[in-house]
């Protein structure tokens, strides 16, 4: 009777340590997915970066030529704008920046680990037990950064839509200008 409840005990702590591995597989899953994320919604940002520039430059073209809102207005709001997007560009580029982590151990470095330390690896919990602490060391790591990335895509995405609210402040200024002069 004792044995059968040894052995019952044994078959759950083995349940218990696939469980937790299979989660630990998950998690790291998840976080690569996340990293992926994070640097799609980074191109993303540059694009509309360069969209938006090109845009803002044509209407100081127009607006330029046209010469009917003050020169000095008119630089220091594509001034202020372009230092904004550019600042929102260069922490969008961050975000996709391909930066250290820790990884798993080469399939060779692995086992000679398992060789040197047999005696840790000896059941299948231990195995289990051991493969979950690796990968979370490199979820840990993925994590820290992925976290440091979200940081900075919401700092770009504060700028750019700060150099937006301006922008677009600007031509209703623009706008007023017009109307008040009966141009329009």
């Amino acid at each position: 009777m004792n044995n059968k409840n040894n052995i019952k005990v044994k078959k759950s702590d083995e349940m218990i340590y696939k469980n937790i591995l299979e989660y630990a597989e998950r998690t790291c899953d998840l976080e690569e997915k996340r990293e992926q994320s994070l640097i799609s919604q980074s191109n993303q940002m540059l694009t509309a970066f360069s969209i938006t520039t090109a845009v803002l430059l044509a209407i100081y073209k127009i607006a330029h030529d046209g010469d009917i809102v003050p020169f000095a207005f008119l630089n220091t709001v594509t001034i202020i704008c372009i230092f904004l997007f550019i600042a929102s560009m260069v922490l969008a580029l961050l975000v996709s920046w391909r930066y250290r982590y820790v990884s798993l151990p080469s399939p060779n470095d692995m086992m000679d680990h398992i060789l040197k330390n047999k005696d840790y690896f000896e059941t299948l919990e231990q195995r289990d037990k051991s493969l979950t602490q690796t990968l979370n060391k490199v979820w840990e790591s993925k994590n820290k950064l992925n976290n440091k990335r979200a940081k900075l895509i919401s700092a770009s995405m504060i700028l750019y839509f700060i150099a937006l609210l301006i922008a677009t402040l600007s031509v209703v200024v623009f706008l007023l200008a017009l109307v008040l002069r009966g141009i329009l």
